[in-house]
């Protein structure tokens, strides 16, 4: 499995070709200049540096993603109550990840969100999106920012919690690089400067069983209408 390297805007962000990280392959036609925006997906990582591989006997030609699942973990919402990995169970649903501190692909993303939402309102496809700074980002914050991007909360929902448990999630659950990026400060929701957080860009569809269906580019028309025409497939 290969991989391209891409270096954007100063920032190196990794992107595996083929087919573990996205039908349609790195974004291309200038998506990420007409954005303005650099993706942060960093490619996963296995013990001996190569890229994580689907594990033997899970993937398929129907679903190479298989081998990859949404794993236990306790957040909450944008109200404070409590969710875990159940919020997933029997459904199908468009999960990524965020920070609200986030000057990069965050807004890109969540405006993306808020247009699967609304093409595909009246279906039954779930929207979920977790923040990777549970430490800032505090219900009230999350769900400002929620709110921000007409989020509705019965279908799109917005959790936090404690940033090791989510970084457990996206690391060993999903094999996304998640860390902090002392180089890179951000402001903070208070003006302070803080670290950047490398976090997944990519949009993740998960399947009643809580395994990857596939992973798309935010930033790429065409891979967000495939993972539209996947999401109301796999409803059926």
């Amino acid at each position: 499995m290969g991989f391209l390297l891409a270096v954007l805007a100063g920032a190196a962000a990794g992107y595996l070709a083929g087919s573990l990280f996205g039908k349609s392959g790195a974004p291309g036609g200038g998506s990420l200049a007409e954005t303005g925006v650099v993706d942060n997906t960093e490619a996963p990582e296995a013990v001996d540096g190569e890229g994580a591989a689907v594990p033997d006997g899970e993937a398929s030609d129907e679903n190479p993603y298989a081998g990859f699942r949404v794993g236990a973990f306790d957040l909450i919402d944008r109200d404070g109550r409590p969710v875990d990995e159940s919020l997933f169970d029997g459904g199908v649903t468009v999960l990524t990840f965020f920070f609200t501190s986030c000057n990069g692909p965050c807004p890109a993303i969540a405006r993306v969100m808020n247009d699967i939402q609304g093409r595909t309102a009246g279906s039954d496809l779930r929207l979920a999106s977790i923040s990777v700074d549970g430490g800032r980002d505090t219900p009230a914050v999350i769900s400002s920012f929620a709110e921000s991007y007409g989020a509705d909360p019965e279908r799109w929902r917005f959790l936090t919690g404690d940033p090791e448990a989510v970084r457990e999630l996206v690391r060993e659950s999903i094999g996304f690089e998640l860390r902090e990026q002392a180089e890179i400060q951000v402001a903070d929701p208070t003006g302070a400067m803080m670290n950047n957080i490398l976090h997944p860009t990519r949009l993740l569809l998960v399947g009643p069983d809580r395994r990857l269906i596939g992973v798309y580019a935010f930033n790429d028309a065409e891979a967000v209408d495939e993972l539209v025409a996947d999401g109301l497939a796999a409803l059926d």
